[in-house]
């Protein structure tokens, strides 16, 4: 998402707009991580609900940790970070444990990085669902595609996540260069390595379309734009390959992202 504007009611009317198509990726997440698992007996009916418990934790974190900073309320980048976390996380995380460290990071609001969080929450948590863990069911690619994969609760579908970055690209504030060379030398090195399920791993797509996308985490340039993309589709390429298939790009989002902000930003004014 490519806020570069300064005008404060632009900025809102954009935040609006993400949030807004985020919703399908919740009602996807709900649908696949809450109805279906209820209809099956494996979760009860009031964890049915986890992702939307997810969110309302985070925004009671962001209005607490206001609170005690001092801060007013505002449509901003980390508001609309709430609406992204949730649907990374694993369905196993602990509702405590995720507003003990969605409020911790808030509190320290200066050093605040997306990325960072959801790679935290990414280690105490299991992606695999209880129907996952069955392998009661085959899918084809095309149902993995839409969502039928393992991952975050509601980062699973390549297909409504692309549909939702190409509707935000027409509003000409969306770091689609990003997400097409992020994408790109992901997709690349997934063939060169033959790991071809990586090409259907939602979390990896959607963390390339809307994590590393981050507009104060970012380059504005074109060019600069580009190579961040490379890079991150390069080394989430590799995290994936050697370390975790769930949290790999988010760990090369992180990485990329803080290098980008202490070493370019800070020095180069990048």
């Amino acid at each position: 998402m490519n806020v570069y504007l300064h005008d404060k009611n632009d900025l809102k009317k954009n935040i609006i707009k993400y949030i807004i198509c985020l919703l399908s990726l919740y009602l996807y997440g709900f649908y696949k991580n809450g109805i279906l698992l209820y209809s099956k007996d494996y979760v009860s009916f009031l964890e049915m609900f986890k992702i939307v418990y997810l969110l309302i934790l985070s925004i009671c974190a962001y209005f607490l940790t206001n609170k005690i900073l001092k801060k007013e309320f505002k449509l901003d980048l980390t508001f609309l970070s709430l609406f992204l976390i949730p649907l990374f996380m694993p369905l196993s995380i602990n509702l405590f444990v995720y507003f003990g460290i969605v409020f911790i990071f808030l509190l320290f609001r200066k050093y605040y990085n997306v990325a960072l969080v959801i790679l935290v929450l990414s280690f105490l948590g299991k992606f695999a669902s209880p129907m996952d863990d069955t392998s009661l069911y085959a899918f084809s690619t095309w149902d993995y595609l839409w969502g039928r994969n393992i991952g975050g609760i509601g980062s699973t579908s390549i297909v409504l996540g692309i549909i939702i970055a190409i509707v935000l690209s027409f509003t000409n504030n969306y770091k689609y260069l990003i997400s097409i060379f992020g994408i790109l030398s992901f997709s690349i090195l997934s063939i060169l390595f033959k790991d071809y399920a990586f090409l259907i791993n939602g979390n990896a797509i959607l963390t390339i379309l809307f994590i590393a996308t981050i507009p104060d985490k970012s380059p504005v340039l074109k060019k600069y734009m580009i190579i961040y993309g490379l890079l991150i589709g390069i080394l989430g390429s590799i995290f994936m390959k050697v370390l975790n298939p769930y949290y790999g790009m988010v760990l090369s989002t992180a990485v990329i992202s803080i290098i980008y902000e202490i070493l370019l930003v800070k020095k180069f004014n990048i």
